[in-house]
């Protein structure tokens, strides 16, 4: 166990992984979507979780009154800011419980309705350090 304040070595890095308890909460009004939200030990590790969950929307969601709105992907949430939080359409619900059982989801819990309608029960994910270039970094030719 490392020490507080302690630096990584870059192996100890490659092979973090982020362990978060997730909650699935459905939305019967218009069309049905779902939120889930991943809630981190601390908002750096919510912050750098986000690059291994790349999720790419392929429905709009529709609302009761009819409007609709795209998913803008996983966000670091704003008042909770050790969570990861995502709202998705019902069709492409799949395609994250998916990415959500392949880092230790349990299937049969997170979009279960055995204990609520409201909200599936709780499961845990244990997700890989992914390291991404930033954008704007260039290759030097040599």
């Amino acid at each position: 166990m490392l020490k507080r304040g302690k630096p990584l070595t870059k192996q100890q890095k490659r092979n973090s992984v982020y362990k978060a308890e997730g909650r699935l909460k459905h939305r019967f009004w218009g069309e049905y979507s779902a939120l889930i939200i991943l809630i981190f030990e601390d908002e750096r590790e919510a912050r750098k979780a986000i690059p291994a969950m790349e999720f790419k929307p392929t429905t709009s969601i529709q609302q009761a009154d009819g409007s609709t709105h795209d998913s803008c992907g996983w966000i670091q949430g704003e008042t909770y800011p050790d969570t990861l939080q995502l709202e998705v359409a019902g069709d492409d619900l799949k395609q994250v419980e998916s990415k959500l059982v392949e880092y230790g989801g349990d299937a049969k819990k997170i979009g279960s309705l055995a204990k609520s309608v409201d909200w599936g029960e709780a499961f845990y994910v244990s997700i890989p350090h992914v390291h991404k270039d930033h954008p704007n970094q260039i290759t030097m030719e040599l």
